[in-house]
This record gives structure tokens, sequence and C-alpha cells, in this order.
């Protein structure tokens, strides 16, 4: 045994990364019968393993997006750690704009067969880019047949995320590690505002999309989402609190044209189309 430090940790692939942690489980299986003279048994059953990992910056590289599968190689120090394919469930993004916060992700990913744990040798070559949130915007557009977008004003912070219905697996092909086939795709755009023009917020129901920029020219696309929720409306005088409000919305493929079914679209800052 000994004791490090975590500041030579890193995963293969993922630059500016503030941390990264995996869980393996077994799903023993229990038993009791008559040879078990009153006492619980228990026999090794398959093997899987999740994990999470936090970085800076407004989306990990093309691979490393929900549904998508990469070669996973997590060190703990530079030349150890664990091994293994994974394929990416979820990743949520955050803009901190009133907090004048750094803007970055969360991926959470699952097991795609056997791990090992061993040498793992991994380290971050990229120059240091933790994105400022401070100047950020959000744009919203109202019209499916003509899109027109227009900045939101007070926005506070806004949060995109996206998921992939991934299928767990176990067969006479995968040996006792639980295998995973991508599902699909799913998301969600929130965000919160100061609002004192209560007429101006958005109505539950209606398909809008939206462009979350992550620098002053570059942003998110998503493309429709449908508004689910409008939190928070009322005031406060005792406290004097200023007026605020929290929407969300859900991606939806298509959105409504009068008939005519119109495609959306999830395209990440970089211009890579993510969905369709």
């Amino acid at each position: 045994m000994s004791v490090i430090s975590g500041k030579l940790g890193a995963i293969d692939g993922i630059a500016s990364l503030r941390d990264w942690s995996v869980i393996t489980t077994n799903d023993v299986q229990a038993h009791v019968d008559s040879a078990c003279n009153g006492a619980e048994s228990t026999v090794k059953g398959n093997d899987d393993w999740t994990g999470t990992a936090n970085a800076y910056g407004d989306s990990p590289t093309d691979g490393f997006l929900p549904g998508q599968g990469f070669a996973f190689t997590g060190s703990v120090d530079g030349s150890v750690g664990i091994t293994g394919n994974v394929i990416v469930d979820q990743l949520e993004i955050t803009i901190p704009i009133e907090d004048g916060g750094l803007i970055s992700y969360r991926m959470s990913f699952s097991g795609n067969g056997a791990y090992v744990i061993g040498a793992a040798v991994a380290s971050d070559a990229t120059d240091p880019s933790a994105p400022t949130a401070v100047g950020r915007v959000l744009h919203l557009n109202t019209s499916i047949a003509s899109p027109s977008y227009a900045a939101i004003s007070g926005v506070r912070s806004v949060t995109i995320t996206l998921s992939s219905d991934n299928k767990a697996h176990n067969d006479s092909d995968t040996a006792g590690a639980t295998e995973r086939t991508a599902g699909n795709i799913s998301g969600t755009i929130s965000y919160d505002i100061y609002e004192g023009t209560v007429a101006s917020l958005p109505t539950v129901g209606d398909h809008v999309s939206f462009r979350a920029y992550v620098t002053a020219t570059t942003y998110w696309v998503f493309q429709w989402g449908e508004i689910t929720e409008i939190s928070g409306i009322g005031a406060n005088p005792e406290t004097a609190d200023l007026v605020n409000a929290s929407i969300s919305a859900k991606f939806s493929g298509y959105a409504d044209n009068a008939g005519t079914p119109v495609v959306g679209t999830i395209i990440e800052p970089d211009t890579t189309v993510f969905w369709p």
C-alpha cells in the first residue's frame, strides 16, 4: 500500500480534466437451500462498471458524446489505473454566468465489456484552457417556419443535458462482463433568469430553439426544445429578492409547422452535428 495525491490523474483523450472516478460491481447471486445450514451463501455473477469525469470546457471531443464508445484509459498517477471499453451515457454542460465561473461538463459512462486494473498510461499534454462564462449569452428562436434568434435578457445560468438510453446485455458471448449498445438520444436545456416582465416568458408547450454561446462567436444549437416547465414565478415583499424564473425545455427531434414536421438538430460549438 502507498499514499499518493491525484495531481497526475488523467483520462486519455480528455483535456482539462478536473476529476474522474469509477465504480466496479458484481451482480452477486445469493441463495439459501437445504445444504446451506440456515445461512445465505453467494456465487459470483456478472461484472459491470460505471464512471464519471468532470472537465473544464464546452464539450469533449467527438467520440466522447452520449451513445458513442471509446477505449477508456483512466490513470491515477500517469502510469496505473483502469482500462476497458466504455460507452457514454450522459453529458451535462454548465454555463454559470451569474457566478462568473468556468464553463464545464460532466460525462457519465458505463462499461462495454471487461475492465482491467493495472497499467494505464495517460497524461494531458494540452495547454490550459478553462473557458469563462462571463459575458456569455443565450439566444432564443420562437418561430418554426422562419427561425430568427434574439438574446434572452437577464440570463443567470444555462445547463444542457444530452443522454443516450444505452442498453445493457449479458449473453453467451460476453463471458460475464456486461456489454452495452447505444440507445435513443434525448436532451434537455434549462436556464435561470431575472425577469421582471413576466409576459416576456415563453409559453409552456411551445417548440422553440436555442443557441447557447460558449465563446463570443461559438455556440451549442439546440433545435427543437419544447418548453416543459416554468418555475419560480412570484415575488417576495419581505426580502425584496429579485424577481426571477427558471425555464426548462425537452429536446424534440421534430416540430410541427402547420401539419408539416420540421426536423431539429443538435450541433456542437465546433459545428459538428451531434444529431441527426
